[in-house]
C-alpha cells in the first residue's frame, strides 16, 4: 500500500519522511529557519524536505543529529 492510500493519522507509515521532518518540528515549537539552523542546513532545505519535493533523502547522519 502506498502513502497516497494511507490516511490514518495515527499509522506512522502514513507519512513520508518530510511530514515526518515537519511534524518533530512543529513539536519543538521551532519555524522553519531556526530548525534549519539546529540542522546545520538552510531553511530552504528544510522546506524542499518537507515538502518532499524531488531531493534527495537526507543522510541518516543528519538525522540522527
Amino acid at each position: 500500500m502506498g502513502n497516497a492510500e494511507r490516511n490514518d493519522e495515527t499509522d506512522p507509515l502514513a507519512f513520508h519522511t518530510g511530514d515526518r521532518l515537519r511534524k518533530a518540528r512543529e513539536h519543538t515549537g521551532m519555524d522553519r529557519k531556526t530548525f534549519a539552523g539546529a540542522l546545520g542546513c538552510a531553511r530552504d532545505t528544510v522546506t524542499a524536505y518537507e515538502q518532499w519535493t524531488d531531493l534527495k533523502a537526507p543522510r541518516e547522519s543528519t538525522l540522527r543529529q
